[in-house]
């Protein structure tokens, strides 16, 4: 995702914070109220004390104080999110896809998904390849297998998290391959 940077603008700063909980103004910032606390205090903002909102809620008129006039305020900058990309229309169907698989549970995993080409090779691979207690196992590059990060010991449930993967990934019409990548060059 992309960022752009602003400046913290002190005067609206003040008025949200006298009008809005820092906990709820903090999440249009994409921050935590403890930051934002942080920010106020920086810019020299006063902000509303433990029970305002309460009191407010109970139909007090609490004065706010006035916004400092100050000449050393530090300028503060802060990250805005960017907003995301158009969707182009040839994609829909597919990001539509990937939703239903996200919001689906987990199939229980069978013997026929395990027995898929992908995992039982890469089952052979790794058991296969040799290490140490607790040391990551790894194969050579030149065959096609998914490329897992795992010990000895883990490898049964990373299969089978591999294998529901993608037995949902195919069941939705995609079709999963293990592309070779050229052995990495150093110094290019």
């Amino acid at each position: 995702m992309a960022y752009q940077r602003e400046t913290w603008n002190r005067q609206e700063l003040y008025e949200k914070v006298w009008q809005f909980p820092l906990l709820k103004l903090a999440a249009e910032y994409g921050i935590s109220d403890v930051g934002l606390a942080k920010v106020c205090r920086k810019l020299d903002i006063p902000s509303p004390g433990l029970g305002h909102w309460t009191k407010i809620a109970c139909g007090h008129a609490i004065p706010r104080p006035p916004l400092p006039a100050t000449e050393s305020v530090p300028a503060l900058v802060r990250q805005v999110r960017q907003p995301q990309a158009t969707v182009l229309p040839e994609d829909v169907p597919h990001l539509e896809a990937i939703e239903r698989i996200a919001a689906e549970p987990s199939p229980s995993v069978t013997k026929a998904m395990l027995a898929h080409s992908l995992v039982e090779k890469t089952r052979s691979v790794l058991n296969q390849s040799s290490s140490r207690s607790g040391e990551k196992l790894s194969a050579s590059r030149e065959l096609e297998w998914l490329d897992l990060r795992v010990t000895k010991n883990y490898l049964p449930r990373a299969l089978r998290v591999m294998a529901a993967v993608i037995h949902m990934l195919e069941k939705e019409g995609f079709q999963v391959v293990v592309e070779k990548k050229p052995p990495n060059r150093q110094g290019l």
